[in-house]
């Protein structure tokens, strides 16, 4: 019984390292395999060396960038990083930037 104190304090630490740092990483790993899985025509995205492009053509393993008008390049699934939101701006927020601009600047 003695002997199980001894190595209380080791199973502890073990607990402690599984649930702030293996966990933690199974989960983004889960995700970025979700999203490598979800890819599509027409999705941009930016690639673990930081290239910004637009997905043209997908296989099993391999994917398709356009990054200018007559460059596209191939690339490994994994080498996709991030999936990029087209988020457009609507017309009242570009209103609210603008008298946030105003309020800002210094009459001299």
């Amino acid at each position: 019984m003695e002997d199980l104190g001894g190595f209380l304090p080791l199973i502890m630490i073990f607990f402690i390292f599984y649930f702030l740092m293996i966990r933690p990483q199974q989960r983004k790993e889960k995700e970025r395999k979700k999203m490598i899985a979800a890819l599509k025509k027409g999705d941009k995205v930016v690639t673990a060396g930081g290239i910004y492009g637009t997905v043209t053509g997908i296989k099993i393993d391999i994917v398709e960038l356009k990054i200018d008008d007559n460059a596209k390049i191939q690339l490994k699934k994994s080498a996709i990083s991030q999936v990029i939101a087209d988020n457009k701006p609507d017309s009242s927020s570009l209103q609210t930037n603008d008298q946030n601009k105003q309020g800002t600047e210094k009459k001299c």
